[in-house]
């Protein structure tokens, strides 16, 4: 595997994801927004198939941090076009490329109703509002492509808010403090480093990991498998600032 493409590589998170990954592939990133920290880019909308189809020629794997902006959620049109659309573009040209590997960035935020004591990947989902709904309905399209054309997809869900402890800072460039502290920090490094780990795994069909800093996540996420799986461990648990 050399060639990697990061869907929503200009986010948060994306960006992270990038980084990590520019140590040891070639990088391409596709996003509506500019991508000043790659050397090849495409700045395209992925709800558009033909530049998704495109990027996708020489690709070995891909990641998707794809995620509709938090202003657009109040009615369907914007997230199931940027979400579940943009999705089903990357599944089918990488299905049309032959790229196996395929890494999805979720969140346990689909469990908005009847949550368990413990989230797993054997827990069902229902979800209310749209961010939740078409988060479910990307976690369906991926078990889709996975069972019906040989896929090898592992599903990425975060428990937790995203922040940077290498910079110690929040989304926004805010500084982090034990004021601000909460049980849901995750660091964008710490997700981009189990989808690489996730990437890089021999033997995946379709898996759906859960991935979390603190011990409070932990007891009620199964953040033990992704450990165990992929030999993953968070660098960051900012104990620090509690």
């Amino acid at each position: 595997m050399k060639r990697i493409l990061v869907a929503g590589a200009a986010g948060f998170t994306g960006e992270a994801v990038c980084d990590l990954l520019s140590e040891n592939y070639e990088v391409v990133g596709i996003d509506l927004n500019p991508m000043p920290h790659l050397k090849e880019s495409v700045e395209a909308d992925l709800a558009d198939f033909d530049p998704v189809n495109d990027v996708m020629t020489g690709v070995d794997g891909v990641v998707n941090c794809l995620m509709a902006p938090n202003e657009t959620y109040e009615r369907p049109e914007l997230p199931v076009k940027w979400n579940v659309q943009g999705l089903a573009n990357l599944l089918d040209a990488a299905r049309l490329h032959d790229v196996k590997r395929f890494v999805h960035t979720s969140t346990t935020g689909i469990f908005t109703i009847s949550r368990p004591e413990v989230v797993n990947a054997e827990s069902y989902p229902i979800s209310q509002g749209w961010y939740p709904i078409t988060k479910m309905l990307q976690e369906r399209l991926c078990l889709n492509f996975s069972e019906a054309y040989g896929m090898q997809i592992a599903v990425m869900r975060i428990a937790g808010g995203i922040v940077c402890g290498r910079t110690q800072m929040l989304k926004g460039e805010e500084p982090m403090s034990k004021e601000k502290f909460h049980v849901g920090w995750i660091c964008r490094y710490d997700i981009a480093d189990a989808c690489r780990r996730a990437l890089e795994y021999p033997d995946i069909s379709y898996e759906i990991f859960h991935i979390g800093s603190t011990s409070e996540v932990m007891a009620v996420n199964d953040v033990q498998s992704l450990m165990d799986r992929l030999d993953w461990k968070p660098v960051y648990d900012f104990h620090e600032y509690r």
